[in-house]
């Protein structure tokens, strides 16, 4: 981001800038919430119908962490 100051990636605290970061973390969260719920919709649609699960299904429950996805902090 061209209004990073260093290698930290520290910003200004402009509230133009902290809003628009904002905005843009609250849009991802979005996205990944609507992709999680698809992607267990079509897991569940396979697991319905007799597929065996694969990747993350096939390891642990839905939801459940695992080596490739870590454990979300306080």
């Amino acid at each position: 981001m061209p209004c990073t100051r260093d290698a930290v990636g520290r910003i200004e605290p402009r509230a133009e800038v902290v809003a628009v970061l904002q905005t843009e973390i609250d849009r991802m969260d979005a996205l990944a919430s609507d992709l999680a719920r698809s992607r267990e919709l079509l897991a569940s649609i396979l697991l319905d119908s007799g597929v065996p699960p694969s990747g993350r299904d096939a390891r642990a429950p839905a939801g459940a962490p695992t080596l490739e996805e870590p454990t979300p902090g306080p």
